[in-house]
């Protein structure tokens, strides 16, 4: 039955209702409002306002141009019907508007599904487009090493517990033998060590 009601409310809606494209919108100017708006502004909850204080001035405009009720309405839609209420003619809104609950919801439905189809696809056609230059990138890459691939090879350093070292090491002896200082390094006892090479190992002198 939803199913019913979103396609009978898509061609009420002339099937295309979101071809309307947005018009080049000057940021740098707001829209002055007469006491009465100024009056139904500052009533308004502070994410209202923000919002509002956010649009540029001909979306600004557009805004008190609406008929009251569309007015009242706008602030209750969903984040997403609230975007595609601006992508709307006003004959589109005038139909819609027209409808009773049932058919507007499933309008609704039927304007943010084609909505999230489109932010979809768009979204698809920039992933295409990236790969697309990074695929040339990488092709322009490999042309200008004379058609020669070249692979680099990157080292991974794992993470985790390094070797640490003594503050102070052990004087050798017969049971310390690695990790140690010299005796004689250390001042304690033993003959001096040679600093030169004798030519043989001690075993054959």
């Amino acid at each position: 039955m939803k199913n019913i009601l979103m396609a009978g409310a898509a061609l009420m809606l002339s099937a295309a209702p979101l071809a309307a494209t947005a018009q080049d919108m000057d940021d740098s100017a707001s829209y002055e409002m007469t006491a009465d708006q100024m009056s139904s502004y500052e009533g308004w909850p502070a994410n209202y306002r923000t919002m509002y204080d956010g649009w540029p001035m001909e979306r600004q405009t557009s805004y008190w141009l609406l008929p009251e009720a569309q007015q009242t309405d706008f602030w209750m839609l969903e984040p997403m019907e609230q975007q595609a209420f601006w992508l709307l003619t006003t004959e589109q809104r005038n139909k819609l508007y027209a409808m009773n609950a049932d058919q507007r919801g499933a309008a609704w439905d039927a304007v943010t599904t084609q909505m999230r189809n489109q932010m979809q696809g768009n979204s698809a056609s920039a992933r295409n487009n990236n790969m697309g230059n990074s695929t040339m990138s990488n092709s322009g890459s490999m042309a200008s090493n004379n058609g020669q691939v070249r692979y680099v090879k990157k080292e991974i350093v794992q993470g985790g517990a390094r070797a640490t070292q003594p503050a102070d090491y052990p004087v050798c002896s017969a049971t310390i033998t690695d990790s140690c200082i010299n005796p004689y390094a250390a001042g304690q006892r033993g003959p001096k060590p040679l600093d030169y090479w004798p030519g043989k190992p001690a075993s054959e002198m």
